[in-house]
């Protein structure tokens, strides 16, 4: 079995030696072989110079650049470049466990499936009282995975066979992070799934999620939220193919509860956490603005989108 493990880098210089440091200590069976390809994009704080030359036990460490920012564009040029059967993506503020790549592809290589979600779980002290499954879901945990009429993957720790390429031509570079925000690689999933492949649920052992503390603060949730909003609308219009029937009026109601919303439970941006509530307001107003106006077209149709 011969692998390739990605990581889509920007501006994540501590965080990403970490990353790699938790790479160095992983453990392959005697007939595995896994190189490392590391896309930077577009960094601006010196990340280039932290990439080893080598990190056993992979057979190879390869640096290649994407200067524009966008985490689709970045892994649909690591695809082009990857040698492996097998290509596993991981983000670069996790911390994989040592059997973390050979397990998560070896369901993959035994044929068991075409891809494998990973199990994703946040840093323990990141935890927080006021968390909901919500919360922890959009800081990449991965539990709400494990519900049967579910399909996804989280590109967190994520992998799947090479074959897939031949239907399924990479990542939409209209979502995602550097671009709309989010979605991108929920659509791969859609995309596999349409095109009959099977994806295996989260299973151990689980990455360790380590964001940013800023991204718990009250304001970036709700930037979170906004970008969601925007993503789930070109989402909806391109691959389910909503229509913006009463956009306007939904948008005026909407815009309206979250006003109340606010007015009634005012929160300082500097705060910690957010209530769902809020952040589901926020989200479907981002996404009706989008569905109202012409400023979300597609780069290019997604593949085996359903009719």
């Amino acid at each position: 079995m011969n692998a390739t493990a990605i990581i889509v880098t920007r501006n994540r210089r501590h965080s990403l030696e970490s990353t790699l440091r938790a790479l160095g200590n992983q453990k392959f069976p005697e007939s595995f072989r896994a190189e490392l390809l590391i896309i930077d994009n577009g960094s601006s704080v010196g990340t280039p110079e932290i990439i080893p030359k080598s990190l056993p036990p992979f057979s190879g460490v390869r640096l290649l650049h994407h200067p524009t920012p966008g985490q689709a564009a970045g892994r649909n040029l690591a695809l082009r470049h990857a040698h492996g059967t097998i290509i596993a993506f991981l983000d670069d503020d996790v911390l994989p466990p040592p059997n973390w790549l050979a397990l998560l592809c070896a369901p993959i290589a035994a044929d068991l499936t075409d891809a494998a979600a990973g199990q994703v779980v946040l840093a323990q002290e990141l935890l927080r009282p006021w968390m909901t499954p919500l919360h922890r879901a959009w800081l990449a945990e991965t539990d709400w995975l494990n519900d049967p009429k579910t399909t996804g993957l989280v590109g967190a720790s994520m992998a799947f066979h090479r074959r897939v390429l031949d239907r399924v031509e990479g990542f939409c570079e209209a979502l995602g992070p550097g671009a709309l925000g989010f979605g991108d690689d929920q659509l791969f999933a859609w995309q596999l799934a349409a095109a009959g492949f099977r994806i295996a649920k989260p299973t151990a052992p689980a990455v360790v999620h380590h964001p940013e503390s800023r991204r718990l603060l009250h304001g970036s949730w709700l930037a979170a939220a906004k970008a969601r909003g925007k993503s789930q609308a070109w989402l909806g219009r391109h691959w389910f193919g909503w229509k913006s029937r009463l956009g306007p009026l939904r948008l005026r109601i909407a815009r309206k509860k979250l006003a109340a919303w606010q007015r009634d439970y005012p929160v300082p941006d500097a705060t910690e956490g957010a209530s769902p509530t809020e952040l589901l307001l926020t989200q479907q107003v981002a996404c009706l603005e989008s569905l109202t106006t012409r400023h979300n077209a597609p780069n290019s149709l997604p593949a085996h989108a359903p009719a």
